[in-house]
């Protein structure tokens, strides 16, 4: 999508005079613009893959995270006091850019700041923001999903494609899901590249694409699996910062710390067979899938030394 036309749009529609445009990548569900003007950075989104009524959930949520001073990308009303915007017929919104760098690699203490702001944003949001139609990746999705793709992610042109499935869809239904464990807003994404440390080292969440009101501890699972297990085995000792920072701000209740294992298992198989499901890049797809599926099998070896942790509660 030509960026030609935005400058004189944010003109028009912010009072903002844009000085530069850069595209720093075509994203999964966004394109992305970089702002530069005389009041700083600023970061353009145009939504692909969202309703206005989507992006003004997220928008609203980031507004909300910015008024108790949680660091996340702060979004700009434009001049008639609206969120979204509609650029080339698709809905817009324009943030402040955030200044740093992508996190790259997470050390022991980092997982602690990284599970200190999760646990935060959970307290800070469970009990606002109405839910809006949008996809989910709880239990029930996902066992939907599972039913009626694993035949598709079986025949995907990767070798280990049909052991992944068969695997997948044999442990995932083992697995058991409670109710009534607690809900709100969960940011389903707190990974890498959705974190960013700031010039001063401290951190901030990013994308907020995929937030939606869900199992709280579903969520706080998300950084685990991205950042606490290398070549397939769980760091206990990243583990254990993290939920040392995570329950600064939020306990677990009781029957999370029961849930946790199963719900563990279930983050590392969703994340196995979404992967390989979306087929987004032909290289990664399979890459991410065995990963996740080959951190499962493994993790086997570790289940009475995470139960002992989580059951313990002590860090």
């Amino acid at each position: 999508m030509s960026a030609r036309s935005l400058p004189n749009f944010i003109h028009d529609r912010y009072g903002i005079k844009v000085q530069s445009v850069m595209r720093p990548g075509r994203g999964l569900i966004n394109d992305n613009f970089i702002l530069t003007t005389p009041k700083g950075r600023f970061l353009f989104k145009s939504y692909r893959l969202r309703s206005r009524r989507q992006a003004e959930f997220e928008l609203s949520l980031l507004e909300r995270l910015g008024r108790l001073s949680f660091p996340s990308p702060q979004p700009i009303r434009d001049l008639d006091g609206s969120l979204v915007v509609a650029w080339n017929r698709r809905p817009g919104a324009l943030l402040r850019y955030i200044e740093g760098s992508i996190l790259t690699r997470a050390k022991a203490r980092d997982l602690k700041n990284i599970g200190t702001l999760l646990g935060r944003m959970h307290r800070f949001l469970r009990p606002v923001l109405q839910p809006v139609p949008r996809e989910r990746f709880d239990p029930p999705e996902i066992a939907r999903l599972i039913r009626a793709r694993a035949d598709s992610v079986a025949s995907r042109p990767f070798r280990q494609a049909s052991s992944l499935a068969q695997t997948v869809k044999r442990e995932f239904f083992s697995l058991s899901f409670p109710k009534g464990l607690p809900t709100g807003i969960t940011h389903q994404d707190v990974k890498q590249e959705n974190i960013v440390r700031t010039p001063k080292g401290t951190f901030s969440f990013i994308d907020f694409d995929n937030a939606y009101r869900g199992t709280l501890l579903y969520d706080t699972l998300t950084p685990v699996i991205w950042l606490c297990f290398k070549r397939g085995k769980l760091d206990l000792g990243k583990l254990r910062a993290y939920l040392s920072g995570y329950e600064r701000e939020r306990r677990l209740t009781r029957a999370e710390r029961k849930h946790f294992l199963d719900a563990l298992r279930f983050r590392l198989l969703r994340e196995a067979f979404v992967w390989p499901l979306r087929w987004l890049d032909p290289r990664m797809a399979p890459h991410y899938g065995l990963r996740f599926l080959r951190a499962y099998r493994l993790l086997g070896k570790e289940e009475d030394a995470v139960k002992r942790i989580v059951q313990s509660g002590c860090y």
